[in-house]
């Protein structure tokens, strides 16, 4: 086998093990040196092995998600099928197994118990996370050294199990007899109880150097000639009783009663000297610690104190921590001793248990001299401290991550804040003049002269009543002049509203946001999420890891392109987390799509939970993925019916859940029926009377009245009233909601949304995908993310930032403590900079845009990355004058009145409106009779100008026969796409002021929706001298249309 390449990734190099299979091997993809277990499953049945491979699959996705110290750190595994060979590989360890280890070493009974708890404690980290070993034995444990023991093997035996199960003679061959539990050898059922047992098998080998008696009935009297005490040899009966029911009933048991014991034999062997000097001694006095400074009572004062003590190691100085003492020590010269040179009162039982928990609880008792007494010499203290140094190694890498997480926790708790803030601050937006409703329209039109913050689409506004109090009339819809255009809710009562008063948001449903954002960033800072993993992968992306990429033989989209495989192949071979940068066009939807659909194929059973910040994002990838998944997968929406698209609709949980309930009762009428008409030969009239009768779900008569008198079998009355009572029930029964949750196969909702649902809160998904992941906040994103156990993000934070809410750009940076641009990076982004490169993709196919487009995109926004368009020139022409130029840039420069005006927070600008109403008239005109309409997007980035456009344009108007327009603001067109693109600048003004369009993650998304021509309105002049406090976007695009004369035009409108 050496320099054997085994599934084209390891090449073999030296054997460890003959007897096992165990060589190591170095990963030609990461050059690190493994350990790699080899089974050979060429004389197995076929349909055996198809079994292994199936149950391997369930197997090494737990073991992937054990992360403990005295557990070998799982790699990778998998089948290769040329040599047909199963493989798990782990990390190489430089050691001994424990049956080794005990015949070399000549362990004290403190040392063997030290090194059992150990292993004890990788069982329980396995057990909590419902895996058992099933081959526990001596030669499954390394030890390199004595802090240095781990557990190899887990699951291992099932597979072997499955290869020899028809043989009666090969039991040996997957499990060592003398360890298997009782229940293990006549092949029942195993259970916590049985890893129990065979770990009871270890701890009797560590007593004897011996393995356990084969005939388990041998067991008592072997352990009465045991040489240990009679605690712990209650302990191995417990662990080794043949009746199940008598063992330990947890590992968490075992642990208690094992510690206890290395408690009471570690303290009677150790014993080290503290010294105090007489300032101690004057200084304990004086703080009334001690009431006569002589040295018995200082000394008796400091030995009572540390009869329960913990030590741990400063920068300079050990400290021991007693029960109300911290001492302050240096080793002595000769390191027989430690000497007290300061002490520290802990004042409560909160500083007490802070500083304790901080060393190490060494379980010695200290004996306390004055400085003038000689002590001897003990090498135990020696290796206690060397214990203790390595311990202060673990604390400061602990504590240096927990920093790290701390600074980002600390920053997204203080935004939260400040959000709150700004919510609170959002109910009082200004004083309204007077209001006036349209009855046509169903319009509130409310004058202002004047508000404090940008409105939003869908804000609930809220006016004041005659009785002085706030009521909420209706959304937010744009505005006009000095008016704000309220859509008004259909319960309102305007007789009761004050023609003057208050405006402002009614801000409860932000402010449940907002709890949920805390309940999980506090998640996050306590570590309460389901991979544990996450939280040190956020402080230090650089860890990250991936295993070898998936071998895909079948893709569900038999055209996905090479680029976009690789992204798949990498992402479904994730530990933890991985990240997919998608620029505009490249097929982010298509990618999720079939990694959804290759998580199912290969495991059925696995639950995702695709989320996103936007409701269009998620029903367009649902959409998406419900077209491939097949009918026995079932999608669930989450969210208010009113935000969600109509396709989506059919998929909402309660929607869903009706259909059912309707399904089922229609089923239990139709067999009811039908067992009626066998059992008792009912006549056709009297079926309808039974139908009817269940149908109605009001208390069934005893009258006459009652339809069912017909009858006179008691019984069948009876029989129709159960069913009945059981179809009343079925409309009430909450519990039907988890039911429902816990069968479905993907699980769709916005990042919030899903807190929102009660049944969904403690449901663990395999998978989390999240879709445009850069636009979301950090406890934004977290929500969905503590949920799962593998995490995949896809986004472009080269695109929309997170929205961190409009209203703090009219308040200074430094008066809310935060700044802005901090939080506009989003934790996609400081992930993607700093993740290791196996762990993060990006797609580099575009699909949408004409070449010219697609490569000002890349020039300007992705200037490091390579991304090549997949449609030619020919396949994305367009109809216009300026053909086959696809950049145009029209500019308004040498126009009257181009100047910018302000409304209300917001910008418009007349001339370029026009501008852009005539040549919409041009292209509907260039596609007469061309087909089917063509998409036309007007993209701004102010709600003025959008109001403007759509008044003077009035999309909806049936002169626009050959195409069809949408007019939005920039964030609206994020995941859309157009045949010609619009984007109308709208800034102009004398200061050079561009605003918030200098963003050009935000320009980068209005520039790239066109999949044929892109159509720029503008002053040029202005935008190319325009300031910003970094590069100027514009000028580079400016520049790009200078440079490409034969691709792009700038065409100056007079």
């Amino acid at each position: 086998m050496i320099k054997t390449v085994v599934d084209q990734r390891y090449i073999i190099l030296k054997e460890i093990n003959p007897n096992s299979n165990v060589y190591i091997a170095q990963d030609l993809k990461t050059i690190e040196v493994v350990a790699i277990k080899l089974l050979d499953l060429s004389d197995t049945k076929k349909q055996d092995a198809a079994e292994i491979s199936e149950i391997f699959k369930r197997e090494s996705e737990a073991l992937s998600q054990l992360n403990h110290e005295n557990i070998i750190k799982y790699v990778d595994s998998g089948l290769d099928g040329n040599r047909n060979l199963f493989y798990i590989v782990t990390e190489y360890v430089v050691g001994e197994n424990l049956e080794e280890f005990t015949k070399q070493s000549n362990l004290k009974i403190e040392d063997l118990l030290s090194v059992f708890l150990k292993i004890l404690n990788g069982i329980a980290e396995a057990h909590s996370k419902n895996i058992l070993h099933r081959d526990l034995k001596p030669s499954n444990i390394l030890v390199e050294g004595m802090d240095s023991v781990k557990i190899i093997d887990f699951g291992l035996s099932k597979i072997l199990g499955i290869k020899y199960r028809d043989s009666t003679t090969t039991l040996k061959d997957y499990m060592t007899v003398a360890y298997a539990s009782p229940e293990q050898l006549a092949r029942k059922e195993l259970t916590v109880q049985s890893d129990i047992y065979s770990v009871g098998g270890i701890l009797y080998y560590l007593l004897t150097k011996n393995d356990p008696p084969i005939d388990k009935s041998d067991i008592e009297d072997k352990l009465d000639n045991i040489q240990c005490s009679q605690n712990l040899k209650n302990i191995l009966r417990n662990t080794l009783k043949v009746d199940v029911q008598n063992r330990f009933k947890s590992i968490y048991e075992l642990i208690r009663e094992v510690n206890q014991e290395y408690i009471s034999v570690y303290s009677k062997t150790k014993t080290f000297y503290l010294k105090f000097t007489n300032k101690i001694a004057a200084e304990l006095y004086e703080r009334g610690k001690v009431n006569y400074r002589s040295d018995q009572h200082v000394q008796d004062f400091i030995q009572k104190d540390l009869e329960k003590s913990s030590v741990f190691k400063g920068d300079r100085y050990y400290f021991i921590v007693g029960n109300s003492v911290k001492y302050q020590c240096r080793l002595s010269e000769d390191e027989s001793h430690l000497i007290i040179t300061r002490f520290f009162l802990l004042e409560n039982y909160l500083k007490y248990e802070e500083e304790f928990n901080k060393g190490i609880n060494c379980h010695v008792s200290w004996k306390v001299v004055n400085q003038s007494k000689v002590v001897p010499y003990n090498d135990d203290l020696t290796n206690v401290l060397e214990k203790v140094n390595r311990e202060k190694q673990k604390r400061d890498v602990r504590l240096s991550r927990e920093r790290q997480n701390n600074v980002l926790i600390n920053k997204w708790e203080k935004y939260l804040d400040e959000e709150s803030q700004l919510i609170y601050r959002k109910r009082n937006l200004g004083i309204y003049e007077n209001f006036e409703y349209v009855f046509e329209t169903n319009k509130i039109q409310v004058t202002v002269q004047k508000i404090d913050y940008q409105l939003e689409n869908g804000d609930l506004i809220q006016l004041t009543d005659k009785k002085g109090n706030q009521i909420t009339i209706g959304t937010f819809d744009s505005i006009e002049d000095t008016n704000l255009i309220i859509s008004a809710k259909s319960e309102v009562e305007l007789d009761e509203l004050s023609k003057r008063g208050r405006i402002g948001i009614d801000v409860s449903q932000s402010a449940e946001v907002i709890k949920r954002f805390r309940r999980a960033v506090r998640a996050l800072r306590f570590g309460e999420l389901l991979n544990k993993n996450i939280k040190d992968i956020i402080s230090d992306p650089s860890k990250t890891s991936v295993n070898k990429d998936r071998i895909i033989v079948d893709y569900i989209n038999e055209k996905l392109d090479e680029s976009n495989k690789e992204a798949v192949k990498s992402a479904l071979a994730t530990k933890d987390l991985f990240l997919i940068q998608g620029p505009p066009g490249t097929g982010k939807t298509t990618v999720i799509t079939e990694i959804v659909c290759q998580i199912l194929k290969e495991n059925p059973k696995h639950k995702i939970l695709l989320a996103s910040p936007s409701h269009v994002a998620v029903d367009h990838a649902i959409q998406s993925i419900k077209g491939n998944l097949t009918k026995d997968k079932k999608i669930i929406r989450v969210g208010r019916s009113d935000r969600i698209s109509k396709d989506s609709q059919s998929l909402l949980m309660d929607i869903q859940l009706e259909e059912w309930v309707d399904g089922v009762k229609s089923t239990s009428q139709d067999e009811l029926v039908k067992y009626l008409s066998t059992k008792y030969k009912i006549k056709d009239s009297q079926k309808k009377a039974i139908e009817k009768q269940i149908q109605d779900l009001s208390v069934i008569e005893t009258d006459t009245k009652n339809p069912l008198s017909i009858f006179n079998n008691n019984r069948i009355q009876n029989i129709v009233g159960i069913i009945k009572e059981w179809h009343r029930r079925l409309n009430s029964l909450d519990e039907f909601d988890e039911i429902f949750a816990q069968n479905a196969s993907v699980v769709a909702s916005t990042c919030t949304g899903i807190a929102s649902r009660h049944v969904l809160n403690d449901t663990a998904f395999d998978w989390v995908i999240i879709d445009e992941a850069a636009r979301a906040t950090a406890p934004e994103l977290l929500l969905p993310m503590i949920r799962g156990k593998k995490i995949i993000l896809v986004g472009d934070h080269q695109q929309l930032p997170p929205i961190v809410g409009k209203e703090r750009s009219m308040i200074r940076d430094n008066d809310l403590g935060i700044k802005t641009s901090d939080l506009e990076k989003s934790l996609f982004e400081e992930l993607f900079e700093n993740i290791s490169e196996e762990a993060k993709s990006i797609l580099t196919a575009q699909f949408r845009m004409h070449p010219t487009i697609s490569k000002l995109i890349n020039n300007i926004f992705y200037p490091t990355t390579n991304i090549e368009a997949r449609k030619s020139a020919e396949e994305r022409k367009h109809l216009l004058e300026w053909a086959p130029k696809s950049v145009i840039w029209l500019n308004t420069q040498y126009l009257k009145d181009n100047k910018e005006e302000e409304i209300l927070n917001s910008f418009k600008n007349s001339s370029e409106a026009q501008v852009v109403l005539k040549y919409l008239e041009v292209i509907e005109e260039r596609y007469n009779s061309f087909g089917p309409k063509i998409k036309v997007g007007v993209i701004s980035g102010y709600d003025a100008q959008k109001k403007i456009l759509t008044s003077l344009i009035n999309p909806n108007d049936d002169k626009w026969k050959n195409i069809d327009i949408m007019i939005d603001n920039v964030d609206a067109f994020q995941g859309s796409e157009t045949d010609i693109a619009i984007y109308n600048v709208v800034r102009c003004n004398d200061q050079n002021k561009i605003g918030f369009l200098r963003d050009e993650r935000r320009l980068n998304v209005a520039l790239s929706r066109s999949k044929t021509c892109l159509i720029i309105v503008g002053n040029a002049h202005f935008a190319l001298k325009a300031k910003t406090y970094k590069g100027n976007p514009f000028a580079d695009i400016i520049r790009f249309i200078d440079e490409h004369p034969q691709e792009c035009l700038m065409e100056d409108i007079k």
